[in-house]
C-alpha cells in the first residue's frame, strides 16, 4: 500500500475534516488535498498529522517488532518537551 492511501486511510478512520485541518495549518484544503494525492508528504508533515489527533509515527523493526523510533509532537516543537524541562 502507497503512502498515499495509508495517509487517506488514516485521514478516514480518524474522521479528520481537511478543510478543518488545513485551516488550522493555514493552508488551503485544495493544497493539503493535493500534497497527499501527489505524495508529497514528508515525515514532518506525517508528524504534525498524527500529533494533532493524539497519535505518533514510528519506526519498528520487522524482525524483532521493536519499535526503535518514535516521532511526536514535541519533536515537531522541542521547547514543548516535558521531558526537556525536568532535566534542566
Amino acid at each position: 500500500m502507497s503512502i498515499k492511501a495509508k495517509t487517506k486511510g488514516f485521514i478516514k478512520i480518524k474522521g479528520i475534516n481537511l478543510t478543518s485541518y488545513a485551516t488550522l495549518k493555514g493552508t488551503s484544503k485544495s493544497n493539503l488535498h493535493q500534497k497527499i494525492i501527489k505524495d508529497k508528504i514528508y515525515l514532518k508533515d506525517l508528524v504534525e498529522l498524527c500529533s494533532e489527533y493524539n497519535c505518533r509515527v514510528s519506526i519498528i523493526d520487522n524482525r524483532t517488532d521493536k519499535e526503535l523510533v518514535s516521532y511526536n509532537e514535541y519533536d515537531i516543537n522541542p521547547a514543548m518537551d516535558p521531558a526537556d524541562k525536568e532535566q534542566q
